[in-house]
Formats: C-alpha cells, structure tokens, sequence
C-alpha cells in the first residue's frame, strides 16, 4: 500500500462519508440493527456509536484498507459492544 492509500485517502473518504447529509441517514438506519451485526466496509466506524447497545450483541466489521482500520481504532475503543 501507498502513502496515499493509507494516509491521505483514508482521511478523505472518512469525511467525505461523515457529512452531515450522510450522518442523518446513518443515524435513522444503523440504530434499527439488532443481533450479531456484519458491518462490510466498516471504514474508520462511525457507525459504531449508532449502534443500539441494548439490541445488538457484537459487530463484526470488515474493512481491506490498513488505513481505514488504524482510524477505526478510536472509535473501536470508545465502543460499548464488541467489535470483531
């Protein structure tokens, strides 16, 4: 991987997919999940905080870019449910 596709990219989509238009959405579609939850595309996890603790048991979250993982790692930790 490149410099770009770990550092710049990762940044780049991450605020391009946390707009404020996008966050709405998210927070009308992500808090109906409930169970163990596949999350393919995970991205930095901005969805975790979404999440319904009561209704979901964990999340497993798939992500193929090193880069996007590394930022996912906060919001990873700040999590109240597992995440796989």
């Amino acid at each position: 991987m490149s410099f770009y596709e770990n550092n710049i990219l990762p940044h780049i989509i991450n605020c391009a997919c946390s707009s404020n238009a996008i966050m709405k959405l998210r927070e009308k579609v992500v808090p109906l999940a409930f169970g163990n939850v596949l999350e393919v595309g995970m991205g930095s996890g901005v969805n975790l905080a979404l999440y319904n603790q009561n209704n979901v048991n964990m999340i497993w979250g798939l992500e193929p870019s090193l880069g996007m993982r590394k930022k996912a790692m906060n919001n990873i930790a700040r999590s109240a449910i597992q995440v796989e």
